[in-house]
């Protein structure tokens, strides 16, 4: 399975990028034409996918529901039902679009959390 070398890309999607653009993972980028490496970079930025369907809880990345928010103080994350209780990342009931935001999210109240529980 080829690789692009040093790529921060993962194994599989290295694998694809260079069989779509027919390049041997044996020859190195800078013995590329600058018509391969066009193609290759056009793959990389602009290639299609097309979502097919979803699959099951088991497998899925993110998930919805949590502590509704109307039970947590916003300044420190501390549930407003239970003294010392404190709320963060996906305990909570937000639910906000893949891509890192989740993790963005997750270490962002984690945060907010730590220092409330500080004071």
């Amino acid at each position: 399975m080829g690789v692009l070398p040093g790529s921060s890309l993962p194994p599989k999607l290295s694998a694809f990028l260079l069989e779509r653009c027919r390049l041997p993972a044996s020859l190195p980028l800078r013995e590329c034409s600058d018509a391969q490496l066009a193609e290759l970079w056009r793959w990389c930025t602009a290639f299609p996918l097309s979502v097919t369907g979803v699959r099951d809880f088991a497998t899925c990345q993110v998930s919805a529901g949590g502590i509704p928010l109307d039970e947590v103080d916003p300044q420190t994350l501390q549930s407003r039902l239970v003294t010392g209780l404190y709320f963060a990342g996906e305990a909570l009931d937000v639910t906000g679009p893949c891509g890192g935001y989740n993790l963005q999210f997750a270490f962002s109240t984690g945060a907010v959390a730590g220092q409330g529980i500080s004071q």
